[in-house]
């Protein structure tokens, strides 16, 4: 089996079906980019929050969102009615839809490949046929990632301290050494 005639193949096929690339791969990746940027964005307001850069004793930045949240809902109820379901729809939808995309993008490109003809529509059909095997790679995937772990020791270095690191420092790197590891494996296998 020739590998690189395959992802030749289907490069072509894709670059052919411009709908294709928008649907099933811009619109996932601008979302996972979305969420990207608002974790780091938490990661930097929580680490300029931390008492690590100053002896003053500050409420955490997740204790502070969660208050504001409160606030926000006990003084707008009724608006409040309508956001909840629409907050728990996005959410849903930001973790789900990347993955039921590349999984209805890969049997569209398949499908194509083995010369059967195919509407962009139709991969909401393949989509739904092979979402969980891919939504349980892209959790595998995750779990390893090496941003996980470098997000893992921040939080630690935030709420237990820079001291932490004399102790915990052998431990992350070979967590990270494990994660590229495993990523790689898991990448191109």
């Amino acid at each position: 089996m020739d590998y690189r005639q395959i992802i030749a193949t289907a490069w072509n096929i894709t670059r052919e079906n411009k709908r294709l690339i928008k649907w099933y791969a811009f619109a996932p990746a601008m979302i996972a980019t979305a969420m990207g940027i608002l974790e780091f964005l938490y990661q930097v307001i929580a680490f300029k929050k931390a008492n690590i850069f100053s002896n003053e004793h500050h409420a955490s930045f997740a204790y502070e969102i969660l208050q504001f949240i409160i606030a926000f809902f006990q003084n707008h109820t009724s608006l409040s009615i309508a956001l909840i379901p629409l907050l728990i729809f996005l959410v849903f939808f930001s973790i789900l839809f990347p993955p039921f995309a590349k999984a209805a993008c890969v049997q569209i490109v398949a499908r194509i490949y083995n010369g059967q003809n195919v509407l962009l529509r139709d991969g909401v059909k393949y989509g739904s046929d092979s979402f969980m095997r891919m939504l349980g790679y892209e959790a595998t995937i995750k779990h390893f990632s090496v941003l996980l772990i470098i997000t893992v020791f921040c939080f630690v270095i935030r709420t237990l301290g820079i001291e932490a690191l004399r102790m915990l420092w052998l431990p992350f790197i070979l967590a990270v050494i494990l994660a590229l590891i495993i990523s790689v494996l898991l990448t191109y296998t």
